[in-house]
């Protein structure tokens, strides 16, 4: 496993290579050389080697493989304990071609930095990354387009840093591991972009989240601690902060906005929310068959609702302001505790806007100034958040068999000239999207044939059944296409009889 001093001399080494680099080493093994060498890959020197698993194949522990900019498609085992280092994260990109986990790492301890990884497969364990029984740390890299980026299944150790994470139905899956560090990352538009299971001591520090399901969900956790924050822009149904059955968890000096819920605890058992600012949401802080609570020093305003609790004890919400909340500042139903020293905004508000049914939860004496806010009253409803940077143009592309692609732009020249593209001047059909559906033209040319049009917003949605009873009737899929139709949206469903698309890989780039 790593120690101190291994990330240390990792770190290190990633400035050593990038001088090497630039001055035209190689960097190859010597046969019965010591640990600690450079390997390079996809250079042009004589001894580069053409691929990354090539490298990883030969790589002993405490060596380094420095990766040079381009797309890499392969799926990745790790051998030994190794340093793995790009370029640039926006330029050195592995992708799976949507095929199984990009890079699996067990019982091998892995330090990444300056990488790009995207297209997963789609299978339920499948990632970007896969880790289980390792020590991982990734520093300045991306992952995007996959079921899971990284996931952490029964993991020893993980610390994340100034990572980014985008268009993943879960962002980093922590399953069953202890000691992970998620710091100063971004989440823009995934499922869900943090979710810890069954997991101990876990750090999640200086995140941004917007536009997730959820940026971060704890289950059957124990010992997590959320600080410095920022999540906006979440689900309307959901929580942009969401814990259950967990315990001792801190949140702490959080800014949450523009969300269903800025955060909700239920089944939990001793959970603070310390310093924080909670506003424009539907409910600032929901509360469910939660034990020792405590909200102290935050700032809950402009929401429907402040603070919303039921069936819960030992609640202590002392000295926040609460308060400009438009049904209620506090409402609550089957709940022991104390709402004393609190800023309701005013005298009549303390006494209009909380609501408090089958207590004790008493709200005098009150504060008649509102505390010291922990950044002031901000009202940050600008999205600074920044998206990875799209992936370079691939040198190898996945199109159907028998399509001629001549200006190799990931759509063919027949689709291109249907649709009004030159199929002799390459576009960035990765990421063109002329509908607005969420679907690239490469994705709407994959699935043309059924019926997909990049001009016309589609919606696919697959049907998983066991057995002809959970079957939808024809009639009930013509009348839910019916319905999308009025609103312009063609809608493809998937009742397990669409079938697979054939794919050859071609190198004209």
């Amino acid at each position: 496993m790593h120690n101190g001093k291994r990330w240390a001399a990792a770190l290190l080494l990633t400035g050593v290579l990038l001088t090497s680099a630039a001055g035209g080493l190689t960097g190859v093994r010597p046969s019965g050389s010591a640990a600690g060498q450079i390997l390079y890959v996809g250079g042009t020197g004589p001894h580069n080697y053409s691929t990354i698993q090539a490298a990883l194949d030969v790589a002993v522990d405490g060596d380094t493989v420095f990766v040079y900019g381009g797309t890499y498609h392969e799926q990745l085992v790790a051998g030994a304990n190794v340093t793995l280092a790009g370029e640039s994260a926006a330029t050195t990109v592995v992708t799976g071609d949507f095929t199984g986990t990009v890079l699996r790492l067990e019982g091998k301890d892995v330090a990444l930095q300056n990488l790009q990884f995207t297209r997963s497969g789609g299978e339920a364990r499948d990632a970007l990354v896969y880790v289980s029984g390792s020590v991982l740390s990734a520093e300045r890299c991306l992952f995007s387009a996959a079921r899971h980026g990284v996931l952490m299944d029964r993991g020893q150790q993980a610390r994340l840093a100034n990572c980014s994470f985008s268009r993943t139905a879960i962002g980093m899956l922590i399953d069953r591991s202890t000691q992970v560090t998620v710091g100063n990352c971004t989440f823009v538009k995934n499922g869900l972009g943090v979710l810890a299971v069954n997991s101990t001591n876990l750090q999640v520090r200086g995140v941004t989240g917007s536009l997730n399901g959820v940026t971060v969900m704890a289950e059957g956790c124990t010992g997590m601690q959320v600080t410095g924050c920022r999540l906006f822009n979440g689900n309307e149904n959901q929580a942009s902060l969401f814990v259950e059955r967990s315990d001792d968890v801190v949140v702490k000096n959080c800014t949450i906005f523009h969300s269903g819920r800025g955060i909700r605890f239920a089944e939990c058992n001793n959970a603070s929310v310390i310093n924080s600012a909670i506003y424009d949401s539907k409910i600032g802080i929901e509360v469910s068959d939660t034990s020792r609570l405590h909200i102290r020093g935050s700032w809950l305003y402009d929401n429907d609702a402040g603070v919303y609790l039921y069936d819960s004890r030992a609640i202590n919400i002392n000295f926040n302001a609460i308060f400009g909340n438009y049904v209620a500042n506090l409402a609550a139903g089957g709940v022991h505790g104390s709402a004393q020293q609190n800023w309701w905004g005013d005298t009549f508000s303390a006494l209009s806007t909380v609501y408090v049914k089958e207590g004790p939860l008493p709200v005098y004496p009150w504060l008649t100034e509102a505390p010291q806010a922990r950044d002031g009253k901000i009202k940050e409803r600008e999205n600074n958040y920044s998206l990875p940077p799209p992936a370079p143009p691939l040198q190898r592309k996945t199109i159907l068999i028998g399509d001629m692609d001549s200006d190799s732009d990931g759509c063919p020249d027949w689709w291109e000239e249907q649709y009004g593209y030159d199929p002799n001047t390459w576009e960035n059909h990765e990421v063109l999207d002329p509908d607005r559906d969420g679907l690239s033209n490469i994705e709407e040319y994959i699935t043309s044939r059924w019926g997909s049009h990049p001009f016309k917003q589609d919606l696919f949605l697959e049907i998983d059944v066991m057995g002809e009873k959970g079957r939808l009737a024809q009639k009930e899929i013509d009348a839910m296409r019916q319905r999308f139709a009025r609103h312009n949206i063609t809608l493809h469903v998937d009742n397990g009889e669409l079938g697979e698309v054939r794919r050859s890989t071609s190198e004209t780039r």
